[in-house]
C-alpha cells in the first residue's frame, strides 16, 4: 500500500508540473522570430512603495471612474484574483484546458478594418482573422473552434470600450475564451488615449469571464515602419501591468519586406516590395494578412509545443484591484432599435438612427455620469443641439471628410442618476446628413440604456 501511495502522489506532482512548469524559452537556433514582444513580469516594473487610491462613492458628484493615482503593488492580498502570469509556460492554460478538457474553445477578435481584413480579395478568407481561426480548427481537429468577429473599420479602442459587452458576447454563452484585440494602429488616427481605454477593455472581459486569454496584436502604416510608437508604449505598459501577452505583427512584416528588399527600406507605398504585401499606406493585402497570420502561428506553435495533454485545472488570471489608469465605470453601448421615435427620425437596419426634418427633436433618458454619442459623419453633415436637464451643453458638427465613425464627446462628470436628453438636429453649411449609431454610457451600475420618449 505504501508503494501504491507514492506512485500516486508521484503522478500528482508530474500533473502539477505539466500545468505549472518553469519558465523556458522560446528562441532556438531554428525560430526566425524573437519573440520579446509577449509580455514581461508587471512586477519589475511596479514599485513596491507605489501608492492608490479607491474611486469616491459620493452620489450627489460621481464621475464613477475607477482611479488610480500611480501603479497599485501587484502582489497584494486584496487583488481580486492573485493568480499572475509570470512565465510563457503559463501563458493560455485556460484556452488549452478548454481545447483539450471541453473540445470547445470560442474565439474573438476586437479590432478596427485590419482586424476585419479590408485590403483583401475576401475577409472571409483572406484576413489574418479568418486564417488564424482556420489555424485553430486545422490543429485541433476533433474541437469545435467559434469566432466571433468584433471587428469594425475606423474605430480604435475608446469605442471598444463601450461595445465590448455587446461585440464580445460577453453576457452570452459565446463569451470568449481567448481575445485578440487589435486597436494601436486606429488610436494613432484618433489620438485616443490608448492606455486607459485597452485597460477598460481588458477590466471589462475578465469582469464578465474572469479566465479568458487575451493577446494584443500592434500593425504598422508606412510611417510608422518597424517603430514602436507611443500607442504601441502605453499598450505595452498596460499588458506588462496584467501579465498579458503581445505581438508586434506590425514590426514583424517590416522587417521582412526590408529583408525581402536586400536590407532597403520602402521609399514609398508604390515601392515594389511595399505593394507586394500591403493594400495602401495600412491595410495589409491577401500577402500581407497571410503574413501577420504566420507570426501569429508560429507564436502559438512555440506555446502548444510546451504542452501535453494534461487535463489542467481552470483558473482566474492576474486581476488587480486597482486599474492602472482612471478607466469607465461600467462602460456599454445602447443603439435605438425597437425603440419608437418621433416625428422627423427614423430606425435604420443596424439599428441607427436619422433625421430628415431640420428643427426635429429626441428626448430620451439615461442613468450615468458620462455620456457620448458614436455617429458617421460625413461631408454633408448637419448640426447636433444637445441639451441635458433642460441644460444647453454643446453643438456638434456632423461634419467629416472624408465620411467614418466619429465618437463625440457630450458630458462627464454628472451626477449618478438618470438625466434626460434632448438632441436637436438642424441643417448646416454642410448639409442635412445625420446618422447616430449609438449612445455611449458609464458610470452608474444601471446599464439599461435609454428610453426614448415620445
Amino acid at each position: 500500500m505504501r508503494i501504491i501511495s507514492l506512485i500516486m502522489c508521484l503522478v500528482v506532482l508530474l500533473t502539477v508540473s505539466a500545468c505549472s512548469k518553469n519558465k523556458v524559452s522560446s528562441e532556438s537556433d531554428d525560430v526566425i522570430y524573437e519573440y520579446e514582444y509577449v509580455y514581461q513580469n508587471s512586477q519589475s516594473s511596479t514599485s513596491s512603495n507605489n501608492t492608490s487610491s479607491t474611486s469616491s462613492n459620493n452620489s450627489n458628484n460621481q464621475n464613477q471612474k475607477t482611479k488610480n493615482n500611480s501603479s497599485s503593488n501587484t502582489s497584494k492580498k486584496s487583488d481580486a484574483y492573485i493568480k499572475h502570469i509570470r512565465d510563457e509556460s503559463e501563458l493560455f492554460n485556460n484556452s488549452y484546458y478548454k481545447i483539450i478538457n471541453n473540445k470547445k474553445l470560442n474565439i474573438a477578435y476586437l479590432g478596427g478594418s485590419i482586424t476585419y481584413g479590408y485590403g483583401s480579395s475576401d475577409t472571409k478568407t483572406k484576413s489574418f482573422r479568418a486564417i488564424t481561426t482556420d489555424y485553430f480548427k486545422n490543429k485541433f481537429k476533433d474541437v469545435k473552434i467559434n469566432e466571433t468577429d468584433a471587428s469594425i473599420g475606423g474605430t480604435g479602442s475608446e469605442f471598444g470600450a463601450y461595445r465590448a459587452i455587446d461585440d464580445l458576447k460577453l453576457t452570452t454563452n459565446e463569451k470568449p475564451d481567448l481575445v485578440f484585440i487589435e486597436f494601436a494602429i486606429n488610436d494613432v488616427y484618433d489620438n485616443s488615449n490608448s492606455k486607459t481605454y485597452i485597460e477598460s477593455i481588458i477590466r471589462t472581459i475578465y469582469k464578465y469571464n474572469p479566465y479568458a486569454d487575451i493577446v494584443l496584436l500592434f500593425t504598422t502604416d508606412f510611417g510608422n515602419k518597424n517603430n514602436e510608437y507611443d500607442k504601441i508604449k502605453q499598450q505595452k505598459e498596460v499588458a506588462d501591468y496584467y501579465g498579458i501577452p503581445y505581438l508586434h505583427i506590425g514590426e514583424m512584416l517590416y522587417n521582412d519586406i526590408v529583408k525581402e528588399n536586400n536590407g532597403k527600406q520602402p521609399t514609398s507605398v508604390d515601392d515594389g516590395v511595399w505593394k507586394k504585401y500591403f493594400y495602401d499606406s495600412v491595410h495589409p493585402n491577401d500577402n500581407g494578412y497571410k503574413k501577420y497570420a504566420e507570426y501569429i502561428e508560429n507564436y502559438f506553435n512555440g506555446i502548444f509545443m510546451k504542452k501535453n495533454n494534461t487535463k489542467c485545472s481552470l483558473e482566474k488570471l492576474f486581476f488587480p484591484t486597482e486599474p492602472l489608469t482612471e478607466v469607465p465605470y461600467n462602460p456599454y453601448s445602447f443603439d435605438f432599435s425597437k425603440q419608437s421615435l418621433p416625428e422627423g427620425f427614423y430606425n435604420e437596419d443596424d439599428g441607427s438612427i436619422s433625421c430628415n426634418k431640420s428643427g426635429s427633436s429626441l428626448y430620451f433618458t439615461f442613468t450615468g455620469t458620462e455620456i457620448k454619442i458614436w455617429a458617421w459623419a460625413t461631408e454633408t453633415g448637419g448640426s447636433l443641439k444637445i441639451e441635458i436637464d433642460d441644460e444647453e451643453i454643446k453643438q456638434i458638427e456632423l461634419h467629416r471628410s472624408p465620411a467614418n465613425h466619429t465618437l463625440y464627446s457630450v458630458a462627464e462628470n454628472l451626477s449618478n442618476k438618470k438625466h434626460s436628453v434632448r438632441l436637436s438636429f438642424y441643417k448646416s453649411t454642410f448639409g442635412s446628413d445625420m446618422k447616430i449609431q449609438k449612445i455611449l454610457i458609464s458610470g452608474s451600475d444601471n446599464m439599461k440604456g435609454i428610453s426614448v420618449i415620445t
